[in-house]
């Protein structure tokens, strides 16, 4: 599968996110670097590509980046991290076997109680089981699954993924019917840096609360898995 995160060939675009090693270490915060984009051929280098500073580090040969290139085809290294084979990447499973109430218009995060997989400690019961915590610095897939209850008030379900507390960087929206649940299903790649915390939250605007639905078979579920 092609390492391009908006999966378009690169023989004819270059746009997107691109998975990267970097070729050539920085003398100083001024200086460039140059690129290997592994999906192209593994040998071309792009470059000379600016790169976004993380204090006082420099990036340095090997490490592993990510590359978008602007109008005039000019790569620019978004973030970088050292190249750690031997970590793990994290796998990590975590679902809720009882029913949550939902307030209308208010967004709340779902809160886990079954560990199904969790290779890396990344949730735990308590004090905080809505979280699950990166190990290391590298790109995970998100997925989720989740039924709303049947109501056909109101206009949305929705679902979404929030990293750090802060703004959510995958949301998915369904219009209510009333005759049928109301299924959301969400699949995202993101690239995390170790120690953040992505959780999940659910929200509708029925006018009345509403229950996220326990079923065996697909809902509440929530996966985290490093590549």
């Amino acid at each position: 599968m092609s390492e391009l995160y908006e999966e378009a060939p690169i023989e004819n675009t270059l746009d997107g996110a691109w998975r990267g090693t970097i070729a050539t270490d920085a003398a100083n915060m001024d200086d460039t670097v140059e690129v290997l984009l592994r999906s192209h051929d593994g040998k071309h280098r792009f470059g000379p590509a600016q790169w976004v500073a993380r204090g006082h580090e420099l990036p340095e040969r090997g490490n592993q980046c990510l590359v978008v290139f602007d109008e005039k085809s000019m790569p620019y290294v978004i973030a970088w991290w050292p190249f750690d084979p031997g970590a793990a990447a994290g796998r990590c499973h975590v679902r809720r076997n009882t029913n949550q109430e939902i307030n209308s218009g208010v967004a709340a995060a779902v809160i886990f109680n079954v560990q199904v997989t969790d290779d890396s400690d990344m949730w735990a019961p308590a004090p905080n089981p809505t979280r699950v915590y990166i190990p290391t610095t590298r790109w995970y897939d998100i997925f989720a699954n989740v039924r709303f209850e049947e109501q056909v008030a109101g206009n949305f379900r929705q679902l979404s993924v929030v990293k750090n507390n802060a703004s959510s960087f995958a949301i998915v929206n369904a219009s209510p019917t009333g005759t049928v649940p109301t299924v959301l299903t969400l699949s995202v790649p993101h690239l995390f840096v170790a120690g953040d915390y992505v959780e999940l939250y659910a929200n509708q605007d029925s006018g009345s609360p509403l229950d996220i639905v326990y079923d065996n078979d697909y809902s509440i579920e929530f996966k985290v898995i490093g590549r």
